[in-house]
């Protein structure tokens, strides 16, 4: 059965939105999640290696804002099994031509969101939330660092745990690189990209 039904374009290279397919008849539904062969053959995916080593499960009270959280070194295949969620995805990738943006996504069981390394992870519940998740890497203290929450300004009063909000801004958490890459090329924002369908802001 095939897994998708469309991708969605996004202003942030490597971040990739996949509307599922779901077969439904008297019984319920199916809704296939993940099927390697299809994923290798979409454009927009070709750079990634799926080679799956973790998954895990965060469960999310309304209101409840995690993030924004940065593997550095693997990619993230997520979907919700249960619920709505804005998700928010920050490119902080020092090299890559939106350095700083933020997309937000809206979120629900019809879809898959891969959030490539480098690129913060962040989302909202706007229900009771299951958010499931696929590396390709083992997660560790070293294998990630954060970004201040505050950085985007989410569609409801936040729920946040000690940890995120112990996070820094975005400025400061990237001051090394964000002066290295003036010098390499200037001003770190160009114009805010018009490719995607959702909201984008710069940080």
């Amino acid at each position: 059965m095939a897994l998708i039904k469309a991708v969605v374009p996004c202003a942030i290279s490597g971040v990739v939105l996949l509307r599922l397919n779901r077969f439904s008849d008297h019984r319920g539904h199916y809704t296939p999640l993940f099927a390697v062969n299809e994923l290798t053959r979409v454009k927009e995916l070709r750079r990634y290696k799926f080679n799956i080593v973790a998954a895990g499960e965060s469960q999310s009270r309304p209101n409840v804002v995690r993030g924004f959280h940065i593997a550095k070194r693997y990619h993230k295949y997520i979907h919700l099994t249960y619920g709505k969620a804005w998700a928010a995805i920050m490119d902080c990738r020092p090299r890559s031509k939106t350095f700083g943006l933020i997309v937000q996504i809206w979120l629900d069981r019809n879809y898959v969101l891969i959030v490539p390394a480098g690129c913060g992870n962040g989302f909202q519940a706007c229900t009771k939330v299951r958010y499931l998740y696929l590396t390709t890497g083992m997660w560790t203290p070293s294998a990630e660092r954060g970004v201040s929450y505050k950085e985007f300004s989410w569609p409801r009063p936040p729920i946040v745990s000690k940890r995120d909000q112990d996070y820094k801004p975005f400025r400061i958490e990237f001051a090394r690189e964000i002066k290295a890459r003036r010098r390499r090329s200037g001003p770190v924002y160009p114009r805010l990209p018009v490719q995607g369908r959702y909201q984008t802001v710069w940080v």
